[in-house]
């Protein structure tokens, strides 16, 4: 049991490095196209060239900020507000087509590093959900003593499948691939960290809540 509890972390951390890998090539490649256009003898694609590596690497310096961020714990258990407005600005600005709104009840200055990243990564899975022009809302606050995180999500057009639902509701188990392996990750924080995650689907919007084992679930 142990040996197949091993394998199956080993390959989610091969999974998710294998996504971050790809989230990033996009515009390391980009980067590479336009610096080898500097030297060219038009001076007019050579400036175009060098304006877009500079957004480019301003670009992958956000994304990398963020990415860190979600994946990488900071050696210390709370993560700061200051710390997740930060990265939920970075996130905004690499989804530039979809509007992310942030917000947090008066007094709260810091929270689980594993609930903050978990609610990080959620995010990221739900982004993908919405369609041009759609809306992620995140509130942060408290029910009684314990800290929670509501995203809601809305577009004309929102569906999050079927098996991502299963496993963030009821962790059920599929094949670890590229397209689930964030939703494991976000549930293995949560378990981790003494959360559970409830999402809901309806008619043009996700309703997702990170909250305490242990509380009501008022906070929704």
């Amino acid at each position: 049991m142990k040996k197949k509890k091993k394998r199956k972390n080993l390959e989610l951390i091969e999974t998710i490095s294998a996504l971050i890998l790809h989230d990033l090539a996009n515009p390391i490649g980009a980067i590479d196209n336009c610096l080898e256009l500097l030297d060219t003898a038009d001076k007019d694609i050579g400036e175009k060239a060098k304006k877009v590596a500079i957004e480019e690497s301003a670009c992958l310096v956000r994304k990398i900020d963020f990415l860190r961020g979600v994946y990488c714990f900071s050696g210390d258990d709370m993560m700061s507000v200051v710390c997740l407005r930060k990265l939920l600005g970075d996130f905004g600005l690499i989804n530039d087509r979809i509007k992310v709104d942030s917000s947090f009840e008066i007094g709260v200055i810091d929270l689980d590093d594993g609930l903050a990243r978990a609610a990080l990564c959620l995010a990221t899975v739900i982004s993908e959900c919405v369609g041009l022009g759609g809306k992620i809302t995140f509130f942060c606050g408290r029910d009684k003593d314990d800290i929670f995180i509501k995203l809601e999500s809305s577009s004309d057009k929102i569906k999050l499948s079927d098996e991502s639902m299963k496993i963030l509701n009821d962790g059920k188990i599929f094949a670890i691939s590229v397209k689930n392996c964030r939703e494991y990750y976000i549930n293995a924080l949560c378990s981790n960290n003494g959360y559970k995650i409830s999402v809901a689907q309806k008619e043009n919007l996700l309703e997702c809540v990170i909250f305490k084992a242990s509380a009501s679930k008022t906070c929704e």
